[in-house]
C-alpha cells in the first residue's frame, strides 16, 4: 500500500506541473484484448486471451511530451502443468485454471516519435482485486495481492479522437505467495482502442 501511495504521489505531482503549464489535458476511455501468461515450471508456457478496460488522463508538459496516468481493470487466466502437483503436493488432477482480475495503474511517459504517433513507457502497480481459490486444495491464496511492472509501448492518434494502443509489459516481482519452490512471473500484450473524450 505505501508503493502504491507513493506512485499516485508521483502522478500528483505530473498533473499540478502540467495544469500549471496549461499544454493540454485530455481525458478518454480505452478497451481491448488482453493476452496475458504467468511464467514459471507451474503453468503452461502460452499467452491467453482476456480483455481489458479503463480510463486515462493525458497531460501534454511540452511539445511533443506528456504523461498519461491510468487506471485499468483486467482479466488474466493461467492454466497449471502436471508439474504443479509435484511441485505443491495437490492431488491429481491434470490440470487446474486460475482466473484473476486486476486493477492496474500504469504512469506512462509519452514521447512523440512523428505527428501522431507516440511511444509510451512507465512503471504500473497492479492490486489484484478478485482471485478464484480452486488452484490449491485448501482454497489458500495462490497469487500476491499487488505487483510492480514496466510497460512500454505505441499510441497512434487517429482523426475523430480514436487512438489505437499495442503495449507489452512485463512484471518485475515474483507473484507466488505459495512459497519459493517456483518463481511466477506475469507477462501481457495490450492491443486496444482508445476514444478521447
Amino acid at each position: 500500500m505505501k508503493k502504491l501511495f507513493i506512485l499516485l504521489m508521483i502522478s500528483s505531482q505530473g498533473i499540478t506541473c502540467a495544469m500549471a503549464q496549461g499544454t493540454g489535458f485530455r481525458l478518454g476511455l480505452e478497451g481491448g484484448a488482453n493476452l496475458d501468461k504467468i511464467s514459471g515450471q507451474s503453468f503452461n508456457q502460452e499467452f491467453n486471451f482476456n480483455y481489458f478496460l479503463g480510463a486515462y488522463a493525458n497531460f501534454g508538459l511540452s511539445k511533443g511530451f506528456g504523461i498519461q496516468p491510468e487506471v485499468i481493470f483486467s482479466q488474466s487466466t493461467a492454466t497449471t502443468t502436471t508439474n504443479f502437483n509435484s511441485i505443491y503436493n495437490q492431488s491429481g488432477i491434470a490440470q487446474r485454471h486460475a482466473s484473476l482480475q486486476y486493477l492496474s495503474i500504469p504512469i506512462l511517459a509519452s514521447i512523440a516519435l512523428a505527428p501522431r504517433i507516440y511511444l509510451q513507457l512507465g512503471p504500473q502497480y497492479s492490486i489484484m482485486i478478485n482471485e478464484d481459490r480452486t488452484l490449491v486444495d485448501n482454497g489458500a491464496q495462490a497469487f500476491k495481492s499487488g505487483n510492480f511492472a514496466f510497460v512500454g509501448g505505441f499510441w497512434f492518434r487517429l482523426p475523430a479522437h480514436i487512438n489505437l494502443l499495442a503495449r507489452y509489459s512485463a512484471g518485475l516481482g515474483n507473484i507466488n505467495n505459495l512459497g519459493d519452490q517456483d518463481k511466477w512471473t506475469s507477462q501481457s500484450i495490450q492491443l486496444g482502442v482508445g476514444l478521447t473524450l
